[in-house]
């Protein structure tokens, strides 16, 4: 599975120093990059209606807002985080090639490594989206630009990616620092020094002109579950099901990361839509709340012009239910819903040990 010199668990964190230097990703990265999550949003002023009735004005003022900031995350993924050439096609075989063994087991391997690394440390999810993302863009630019990457060099690099994404996390989160330099050094069995780290992050900082803190399918994931009917359309879906049907989703979001078409050469907003479309298939066992679930994701559809019989959802779809034909509930615990679905975290349930035997 996972190189050996990469190995997470001959390294507790009980045995690393107290004491551990570590150097941040300079405060305005998010501001330049984290507009996705943070940017302030103005409240829409076309809302009509307002007779008093605050509570319905609140709500309508609050969707607008959701709407809004989807408006942002879209334009980002054009315009700042693009889809790149899917590295992983070119694997060495070929003359010229300019990836040496760098194929879409590698990738995933490596992958497992980061989400093994991230639940080691108690950290979100969120750093393997924002790991895999910056390792994919700059390794994808090396190789369009002629650069021969080893796999030592990808190691490298992927080592360098997930401490810039924890200390992303760490700041968003008010925690004072990420997973440190020294304790990197250990996991990778010393195979890179603090130096080697610090310098190749500062080049993918460089090649990648400091954006790295993408819009996710998971941020995405997050959003559109504000554009759920409001209580009384059409009959009410159980608190529970919304739960079941965003942790789902969620957990599809996490098995794309480590398919690269999916990551590398699909829009993280239609792996959303497809992830929610199985989520409410797999999860939607009341024939009375079809109706809901179409009005759901037709407000998808009117925020972000994405129809979900398109032909790039359908793929994913397709992908997904490919790569996850079953899933295992038992893994899926169904706790309320926070009232602000803006919450990154992900569950502790890995897609490399959820059960895919029904």
């Amino acid at each position: 599975g996972i190189p050996r010199e990469m190995s997470v668990c001959a390294h507790p964190l009980s045995s690393c120093p107290d004491s551990l230097f570590i150097s941040f990703v300079p405060f305005f990265c998010f501001i330049l990059c984290g507009i996705s999550q943070k940017m302030p949003l103005f409240v829409p002023t076309n809302l009509s209606g307002h007779d008093g009735d605050s509570t319905e004005y609140r709500e309508r003022a609050k969707q607008g807002l959701i709407i809004e900031h989807i408006g942002v995350m879209l334009d980002q993924e054009v315009t700042s985080y693009p889809c790149c050439a899917n590295y992983t096609k070119n694997d060495g075989a070929q003359p010229g090639s300019t990836t040496r063994g760098i194929d879409e087991d590698w990738r995933r391997r490596i992958c497992e490594w980061c989400f093994e690394v991230s639940d080691h440390f108690d950290c979100r999810r969120e750093v393997v989206f924002l790991t895999m993302s910056s390792l994919d863009r700059f390794v994808s630019y090396n190789v369009q630009s002629g650069i021969t990457i080893s796999r030592k060099m990808f190691q490298l690099a992927a080592v360098s990616c997930i401490y810039i994404a924890s200390k992303i996390e760490s700041g968003r989160n008010g925690k004072e620092n990420g997973i440190s330099l020294l304790t990197l050094q250990q996991l990778s069995r010393g195979l890179f020094c603090p130096n080697k780290v610090e310098k190749m992050e500062q080049e993918i900082l460089s090649v990648l002109s400091w954006r790295v803190n993408p819009p996710t399918s998971n941020h995405f994931i997050s959003r559109f579950m504000h554009l759920f009917p409001r209580s009384g359309h059409q009959g009410d879906v159980p608190e529970n099901s919304k739960v079941l049907i965003y942790n789902i989703a969620r957990y599809l979001c996490e098995i794309s990361i480590m398919v690269s078409y999916l990551f590398i050469e699909s829009k993280p907003s239609v792996v959303a839509v497809a992830s929610l479309l199985y989520a409410i298939e797999y999860s939607d066992t009341a024939p009375e709340l079809h109706d809901v679930y179409e009005a759901f994701m037709e407000n998808i559809s009117q925020a972000t012009n994405i129809c979900t019989d398109a032909s790039d959802v359908q793929e994913v779809y397709t992908i997904l239910k490919r790569e996850c034909p079953t899933i295992s509930m038992d893994e899926f615990e169904v706790d309320e819903l926070c009232d602000e679905m803006s919450d990154f975290g992900i569950g502790n349930a890995s897609p490399s040990c959820v059960s895919k035997a029904a």
